[in-house]
């Protein structure tokens, strides 16, 4: 799993590079997704959240980048979304977005 994540980062379309873009799924998804990143993510920088969205070209993609300042909340980091830390705030958001009709 290392060395094949190794070979992604290596690639300017990341995973995209060893699959035909419509074996991988992005491009045949048509449901609503939400896309998420935060600031001072190492392993999912913004541009790179921002590029995974735009491979799903027949999705509705809401797009966020979370603000722990604008939000009122301490630093989310990569795997931050599922502290029980968020439980009254991120969670209440994603939450609200699933059940949101689309």
């Amino acid at each position: 799993m290392a060395q094949q994540w190794r070979r992604w980062g290596l690639k300017p379309d990341y995973m995209l590079s060893e699959f035909a873009h419509d074996d991988t799924g992005f491009s045949t998804y048509s449901k609503p997704i939400l896309v998420l990143s935060v600031p001072k993510d190492e392993y999912a920088p913004e541009s790179a959240v921002d590029w995974l969205g735009e491979q799903f070209i027949n999705a509705e993609v809401d797009r966020r980048h979370l603000i722990p300042k604008e939000l009122c909340i301490p630093n989310i980091g990569h795997f931050g979304l599922f502290r029980e830390t968020f439980r009254e705030s991120l969670w209440v958001m994603v939450a609200e977005w699933i059940e949101t009709p689309n």
